[in-house]
Parts: C-alpha cells; sequence; structure tokens
C-alpha cells in the first residue's frame, strides 16, 4: 500500500440514530459522593429516570464521510506476525485518526510487550511502557518526537499500567507494584524523581489525570470483596481527599476524563465489559457500548465528540466469563450522542490496543 496509507475497514457497521439499550445488570448509580471535595457540580446531560439518551446522533449516514471528520494521530500498541520472517512482533504506533499516514515507533520481537503509549499535552512527547530484556520488570519510555530521541525512565517496579500525563506536561502519573501493593506514583520530568501519590491497604490502577490538572481519577480494587471489580476514585492533585465517584463497579482497563472535565468514561464489569459513561457531579450513568465481545480502554477525541476504544473480536459468554488468551483486540470509535460504534481503519496488525488519542 503506497504512500503509508493503510485503510482496511473489516466490517462496517450500520449507523443507528439511537443508544444501545443499556445492560440490565449494570446497577443504576444515584447517589452523590459524601467526602468533602470541591469537584465541580455539574448540570446533567443525561435522563435521570431512564438508561436511554434522547439526544440526538450527530454522526453523519455513510461510515466513509465519519473518517473524514477523524482530525488528530492516534498512537497505539499492537501485536502482530511479519509477513515477511513470520515472527511475532509487538510495536507502538502512530496513525492519522482516519487511517492514513502510519509510522511505528518502536517493534520488539518474540514475548517482549509494548503497551499504554500516551501523549503528553503539546504532542511533542510520547511516553510508553515496555519490559526489560530479562522480562523480570517493565520501566517507562518517552520519545521526544521533534529529536526522535528517547528516554528510559527506570520505576523499580515489577508491573506497570495505565500512564497518564499532567496538563503542564511535567510529570506522568502511573500505577506500579511494591512489595506486592499496586499504588498510584508520579514521575516528575523535571527532576527525575519518583513519588509515591495515592498508597492505601488496595490495590489502585489506572490513573488519570482531569484535564484542568485539579483531579485525579483511579480505580480502586478491593479484592477480597469484588474480585475484579474496582470502584472509580477521584482525589486532588495531591493524593488527598479521595471520593468514591456512583456505586459502579468497574473493570480493568484505562479510564478517560472528557475534554471538558465533566465524564469519566470506564469499563463496566457487568454484561460482557461495556463501556460507560459516568456524570462526574452526580454519578448518573450512560452504557455508550453492548458489542458482542468486550470493550476496553476509552479515549475521547479532542472535541470531546467520539470516544476511541478496543473491542474483542470473541463472542461473550457470561456462563464462563473471562476473554481469552487467544481474542483479537481492534480499534473502534462511537459518538458519545449515540450510534453504534465502528470499526476504524487504522492498520493491520493482528491486535491494536491501548490507543491514545492526541490531544
Amino acid at each position: 500500500m503506497r504512500n503509508g496509507r493503510i485503510v482496511k475497514i473489516v466490517g462496517i457497521i450500520t449507523i443507528c440514530l439511537s443508544w444501545v439499550t443499556a445492560c440490565t445488570t449494570q446497577p443504576s448509580a444515584t447517589s452523590t459522593p459524601t467526602a468533602e471535595s470541591n469537584l465541580p457540580a455539574i448540570e446533567s446531560h443525561f435522563e435521570t429516570t431512564s438508561p436511554v439518551s434522547t439526544l440526538e446522533p450527530i454522526l453523519p449516514t455513510s461510515t466513509q464521510s465519519l473518517f473524514f471528520m477523524l482530525t488528530g494521530k492516534i498512537a497505539f500498541a499492537s501485536r502482530g506476525v511479519d509477513k515477511n520472517s513470520g515472527t511475532i512482533y509487538n510495536s507502538i504506533g502512530i496513525v492519522d485518526a482516519n487511517g492514513e499516514n502510519l509510522n511505528y515507533l518502536a517493534k520488539t520481537s518474540g514475548s517482549e510487550r509494548l503497551s499504554y503509549p500516551t501523549w503528553s499535552p503539546d504532542g511533542s512527547h510520547l511516553a510508553y511502557i515496555a519490559v526489560e530484556n530479562d522480562f523480570a520488570r517493565k520501566n517507562i519510555y518517552v520519545w521526544n518526537i521533534n529529536s526522535n530521541q528517547t528516554d528510559l525512565v527506570k520505576t523499580g517496579n515489577q508491573s506497570i499500567t495505565g500512564l497518564s500525563w499532567s496538563p503542564t506536561g511535567n510529570q506522568i502519573l502511573f500505577s506500579g507494584d511494591v512489595q506486592g501493593q499496586r499504588d498510584i506514583f508520579v514521575f516528575d520530568l523535571n527532576t527525575k524523581a519518583i513519588e509515591p501519590l495515592i498508597n492505601t491497604p488496595y490495590v489502585e490502577d489506572f490513573p488519570s489525570w482531569s484535564p484542568g490538572g485539579d483531579h485525579i481519577a483511579y480505580l480502586r480494587f478491593d479484592l477480597s470483596r469484588y474480585g475484579d471489580g474496582a470502584h472509580l476514585f477521584i482525589s486532588d492533585s495531591s493524593g488527598q481527599n479521595q471520593v468514591q465517584i456512583a456505586e459502579i463497579l468497574a473493570a480493568p482497563s484505562r479510564v478517560s476524563w472528557s475534554p471538558d472535565g465533566k465524564l469519566i468514561a470506564y469499563r463496566s464489569i457487568y454484561g460482557c465489559g461495556d463501556i460507560y459513561l459516568v456524570e462526574v457531579g452526580n454519578g448518573n450513568l450512560q452504557q455508550l457500548t453492548n458489542l458482542p465481545g468486550g470493550e476496553k480502554d476509552p479515549v475521547w477525541s479532542p472535541d470531546g465528540r467520539f470516544i476511541a476504544f478496543s473491542a474483542s473480536d470473541f463472542v461473550c459468554d457470561l456462563a464462563s466469563g473471562g476473554e481469552p488468551l487467544y481474542a483479537r483486540w481492534q480499534p473502534y470509535i462511537v459518538n458519545v450522542r449515540g450510534g453504534a460504534p465502528v470499526q476504524l481503519p487504522l492498520a493491520e496488525d493482528t491486535e491494536i490496543f491501548n490507543l491514545s488519542w492526541l490531544p
């Protein structure tokens, strides 16, 4: 395919004119945070008596026209098979949101995994996670796009997930293990110091900085009570004043703030792992996806109109639960005001996951 243009649409889903039906097993969330907090009180955009939105979708009727509406760049992690050598590779790629101008930043062969590429606010750097050669630890790499230089951040943690840049661009949040306890840490790019930010007896994971930089959203797991289910929490930027948002259970996945800071997208533990939106100010919920398989790692477009996420090609079996290791993840996009998800024509890798939309 010439000029780096890789456009492959695997199955086009007809655009619907209404929200998908909310999962019947998802509990309603009408409670508001009870702890003291300076979180913003926002006006509800959703129906409070019904999980079905009345907002009209703005997606065009032509899927081809949809891709012309998508702007900016999307970074992603992928796993595929080299067509020439037949070897398995893992990579970090960057591509225009409409599927053009694909470029691979890094590729590794074998079992080495690369994950969670995350743009800096100004788009000048891209952070991602990679394992060391002995596969014992994961570390953070920060790629300077202008100089094409990559810096290694030695974290000293056994496992790392959920990178998130501060809006100022001088700090990176991540979750990591220290002596078997998963907490949230912050890396200062100026001082090179790594400090714990949120440290409780529970497991904290997938931190996400709010657009204004005043708050941090993250998942808190109580493994003894909820297993893989987690509550959504918000703290201030120092890790203090921790407040639970809504009575929900989320599945392990990146959580993502809307550009205006009013909504958070997350993966629900109910159903097949569908994407939901929750209003920060009052806990109102809205189901956004309901595909046959699971969905994860939602990220917002810079204009707040779309959410990109990864969806599995396996057919969900609620009786057995879980996701098989052979499941293939592919990128999708959905209009936050309604409509069925559509697969994105990003690349030809076997799997594409951990999307990050350039701010």
